[in-house]
């Protein structure tokens, strides 16, 4: 009886988030939208094939993601990835967000902060604050929830 209990509370409790969760945009619709947005984007990789990609650098999952690829020269030179910056509300990593995108290389500063934990912040100035902006319009049209969110452009 307990096991049955369980079972039917998961089951209802997914019926109801999964109602809640949006349609995904068309991919013609959403390749549109990261792409202009591109110049905001930090380019990580020389390959051809163009992978965009959502993280937030406080966030567990996107460094792995990132250490991933970062162990793969393979990926780098077969994938061009585009990495935006999207906050996690609850990491508030919006101060961390502003200094990698403020810095003079901000590849450099993005994998010090999610390979090595190196800790920098810095308020958002105008710029950093229109690029995460931008981003974050687009995000949301997007419907993205999780990071990383990664679309790859055919």
């Amino acid at each position: 009886m307990y096991k049955l209990t369980i079972f039917l509370i998961v089951f209802f409790a997914n019926i109801s988030a999964n109602s809640t969760i949006k349609a995904q945009l068309p991919y013609n619709e959403s390749i549109n939208l990261v792409s202009s947005i591109q110049t905001y984007g930090i380019k990580y990789g020389n390959g051809q094939q163009n992978v965009y990609v959502f993280v937030d650098p406080l966030c567990r999952y996107s460094r792995k993601f990132i250490s991933m690829i970062s162990k793969k020269p393979k990926m780098l030179s077969k994938y061009k990835y585009i990495i935006y910056l999207y906050e996690i509300p609850r990491l508030h990593s919006k101060n961390t967000i502003a200094a990698i995108y403020n810095s003079k290389e901000p590849v450099k500063v993005l994998l010090e902060v999610m390979l090595e934990d190196k800790k920098i912040s810095i308020m958002p100035t105008t710029k950093t604050q229109t690029t995460v902006d931008a981003i974050s319009k687009i995000a949301q049209k997007l419907h993205i929830t999780k990071r990383p969110s990664i679309i790859v452009e055919k």
